[in-house]
């Protein structure tokens, strides 16, 4: 199996806050909490907020996907060279028929992933 490789340093390498983020919900001023959540890492470093317009449990549930970003990132870019390698190896293309071509669009999927998280795609 063929593994493919993303580029170390420059393009191709996302420049993120380091790991790891944590979502904790907003406060007022008296400790109240608000709709809004915070996502900030290792405590201090502030990364985004919800926008507190959204259900309760949808804006939760953001907030949760916000802080995973970073191990969704690292889990995803260690799963590509194995799809690659699916795909090269067993010749997974698009046009072939049957379950083993979920491969070929999983990785393809993978591929445009990391590319917009690391702002390739926006070029």
């Amino acid at each position: 199996m063929r593994l493919w490789t993303y580029r170390e340093g420059g393009e191709g390498v996302s420049k993120h806050t380091p790991k790891p983020w944590v979502a904790e919900r907003s406060c007022d001023m008296t400790g109240a909490p608000l709709r809004a959540w915070w996502i900030s890492a290792r405590g201090d470093n502030d990364i985004a907020e919800t926008s507190g317009e959204k259900w309760p449990e949808e804006e939760a549930a953001n907030a949760r996907l916000i802080a995973a970003a970073p191990e969704l990132y690292e889990a995803l870019k260690e799963a590509l060279p194995v799809l690659l390698g699916l795909v090269t190896d067993e010749g997974l293309k698009p046009e072939k028929k049957g379950y083993v071509c979920g491969g070929y669009s999983a990785y393809e999927a993978a591929k445009k992933a990391l590319e917009k998280a690391e702002g390739v795609a926006d070029r």
